[in-house]
């Protein structure tokens, strides 16, 4: 025991590399070439705590993608009333531009995407690996809530 050998001075083992919810706790004691060391133990993080670290996680992502689908629901939506919805005789009609027309066919698509995604997302709990190792879906580019193509080509 370290206490039979009078003053002696304890050096610690130099830190591991921490991964997500995992903690140190001293381990044993031992003696090399007359010093006196002190390991670490890895403690990994409870099921509880990546229940929790994981879900969060979650909810983070599904408020994105929401976000993401709302944004894109609403700029479809003006543009399919722009270009497919509006009566040419009405005295309040706008002509669509080319950029807009073009612009509709993509954000449909990035829509569908962002649906997907979250679609996928409420799947994750139910995939092997949960809640230690989730398999997350790959995250769709996105959508930065440009109002349209038209503004940024003359700009």
């Amino acid at each position: 025991m370290l206490a039979d050998y009078g003053a002696a001075v304890l050096i610690d083992d130099p830190q591991p590399t921490l991964g997500t919810l995992e903690s140190l706790q001293y381990g044993a004691i031992r003696e090399e070439d007359g010093n006196w060391y002190r390991a670490w133990v890895v403690v990994p993080g409870t099921t509880e705590q990546w229940t929790d670290y994981s879900t969060a996680e979650l909810q983070s992502r599904q408020r994105q993608a929401n976000a993401q689908v709302t944004a894109l629901s609403g700029r479809v939506a003006t543009l399919d009333y722009l270009i497919n919805q509006q009566d040419p005789d009405d005295e309040d009609y706008i002509e669509p531009s080319a950029a807009e027309i073009a612009e509709l066919p993509v954000r449909k698509t990035q829509l569908k995407s962002w649906n997907s995604y979250n679609v996928k997302l409420g799947r994750v709990i139910s995939a092997a690996g949960w809640p230690q190792t989730p398999a997350w879906p790959v995250m769709p580019e996105p959508y930065t809530n440009e109002t349209s193509a038209l503004a940024v080509s003359t700009a």
